[in-house]
């Protein structure tokens, strides 16, 4: 195997399992690890690798089960990936993914009650995302919250079950999370438009066109950093979190002043580039804020 046909199998590889996601995960998991101990130094390193593991199954088969069902549409918008450009028939595609899932219950198993909970809850998103039948996708609303819960708060709850119970989560974080998680789940949309026409798909810069909904997606993304400025103005959090708020807020005034502006596809994709390192942002100042 020459070493140009190693790069082209590696990237294809990257292409399919979206190392973005995985990257997302990772840091999710890690970042609600820390919060819930304390401390960057964590203990049980194993059982930990064994949760990032799991995070990678079940992440893993649920974006081969998006590509799956949306291969229709990525032959318009993302013509390179796995089905649209004949690397993998759809059959295996679906084959690979439950396989996943597979792997993702029998590692819950071991890990415990709660893992096979969040296993359960996996794959009941993967597949109401997913399949049209479920009829998620027909609501703007339902398909980006569940988007934001299933990718990723649901990595946020797989961290911090390693080290404390479920009952004693910071709630009103996972909430702001949430918010902004879903926000930058729409970001994605403006590169998207053409294929989801044709498929069928209803997302917000089609529904309410192209400027309004980006300028109403950069005023829903702005309020839960915001309401973190005001709560240390408040006296109710730390410094941390209002510095945490004033970064996060710069970094969505720099994806959407360009994507207002001039509503052209490399804007829409520098956009996602610049809040999918915001979710980088939040994770990693959040655990910071959370230490004493």
């Amino acid at each position: 195997m020459t070493s140009s046909s190693l790069l082209k199998k590696i990237f294809d590889l990257i292409n399919l399992f979206k190392i973005e996601d995985q990257m997302e995960m990772i840091v999710g998991i890690l970042s609600a690890s820390i919060i819930a101990n304390n401390s960057i130094s964590l203990p049980d390193l194993n059982n930990l690798m064994l949760v990032i593991i799991f995070g990678f199954l079940n992440i893993s088969a649920a974006i081969l089960l998006n590509q799956y069902t949306d291969a229709d549409v990525d032959r318009v918008n993302k013509p390179y990936r796995a089905i649209p450009s004949g690397k993998i028939k759809p059959k295996n595609m679906l084959i690979f993914s439950i396989i996943l899932y597979l792997l993702g219950i029998g590692l819950a198993l071991y890990l415990g009650v709660i893992y096979l909970l969040l296993s359960a809850i996996s794959i009941f998103v993967g597949f109401s995302y997913s399949f049209k039948c479920f009829h998620v996708r027909d609501s703007i609303v339902a398909s980006m919250v569940l988007l934001a819960f299933g990718y990723v708060i649901w990595a946020f709850i797989v961290g911090w079950a390693i080290y404390k119970p479920i009952s004693v989560i910071p709630w009103w974080f996972i909430g702001v999370l949430l918010m902004a998680d879903s926000a930058e789940a729409l970001v994605k949309d403006y590169r998207d438009i053409s294929g989801d026409k044709e498929g069928g798909i209803t997302t917000l810069p089609i529904k309410m066109g192209y400027q309004r909904a980006a300028k109403l997606n950069f005023i829903v993304y702005s309020i839960p950093f915001l309401l973190l400025i005001f709560a240390f103005l408040f006296g109710i959090l730390n410094f941390k979190f209002a510095l945490m708020g004033a970064l996060c807020l710069l970094m969505i005034i720099l994806a959407f002043y360009r994507l207002i502006k001039r509503q052209k596809r490399d804007d829409a994709l520098l956009a996602y580039r610049i809040v999918t390192l915001n979710y980088f942002i939040t994770r990693i100042l959040g655990a910071w804020a959370f230490l004493h």
